[in-house]
């Protein structure tokens, strides 16, 4: 597939596309700041202990990749060449991360908190920036081809953030809540253990290693569905794309 250079002017949603993500970049920075600098008043610590969850750290990914988008993006304005191209997939792979962010926030921490965890850092980390950013990756309708071993890709952040926290778990690292591991889930050493099951009580109890496949498992799934979604691929099966 052709890799065709951005026009300049932008068109009308290339420039919405830009400002989204200027938007995104200085939304995700806020708030990342803004959860540190609040982590003692919610319990933690100390502020660098919340930049040990996947939260914040998808967050610092997405700020990374969209100020990068907006500073090539008005280079290759200037100079009439297209975006490098590893910076789709960058994109691709901390979208999906951020997806999983929201998703795991709102679908399985947020139900069974003992507490009231709706706190103005949290809503913008786990859902004004995720849909945002799902949001500019599905308007921006460049060319960019992305195939299986891509969405395999995405799998990569949140395994290579479980074999982390793993090795903060053995070597007793304290998470900001007294706990060695950042989310019940993570658990290593779980009564349930790592193959278990038990239902019934506040929340379901699932070894390790199942809420590891079942995580591994949704992140491809949303890997999945957003290439197949992506304005580019749906113009390359229907013939509509170069």
């Amino acid at each position: 597939m052709k890799h065709t250079p951005l026009r300049c002017p932008p068109s009308r949603r290339g420039a919405l596309v830009l400002c989204l993500h200027a938007l995104i970049g200085a939304l995700s920075l806020f708030a990342v700041i803004l959860a540190c600098a609040t982590a003692v008043r919610d319990g933690y610590g100390a502020f660098w202990q919340r930049l040990l969850y996947f939260t914040q750290l998808s967050n610092v990914w997405v700020c990374a990749v969209s100020l990068a988008y907006v500073v090539l993006a008005v280079r290759a304005l200037r100079r009439g060449v297209p975006l490098p191209r590893p910076l789709y997939l960058l994109r691709y792979i901390v979208t999906v991360s951020i997806t999983l962010t929201g998703i795991i926030f709102c679908g399985l921490l947020a139900p069974f908190a003992e507490f009231n965890i709706w706190t103005f850092s949290s809503v913008l980390t786990h859902v004004a920036v995720p849909l945002l950013s799902v949001l500019v990756y599905f308007l921006d309708d460049l060319p960019v081809s992305l195939g299986r071993r891509h969405g395999l890709l995405c799998a990569l952040p949140p395994l290579g953030y479980f074999l982390f926290c793993a090795v903060l778990f053995y070597l007793n690292v304290d998470f900001g809540k007294g706990e060695p591991y950042p989310y019940f889930f993570m658990n290593l050493r779980s009564e349930v253990g790592w193959l278990g099951a038990r239902w019934g009580g506040d929340r379901p109890e699932l070894g390790t290693l199942w809420w590891l496949v079942l995580i591994l498992l949704l992140i491809l799934g949303i890997a999945a569905a957003y290439r197949a979604w992506h304005p580019a691929t749906r113009a390359r099966k229907t013939g509509k794309g170069a």
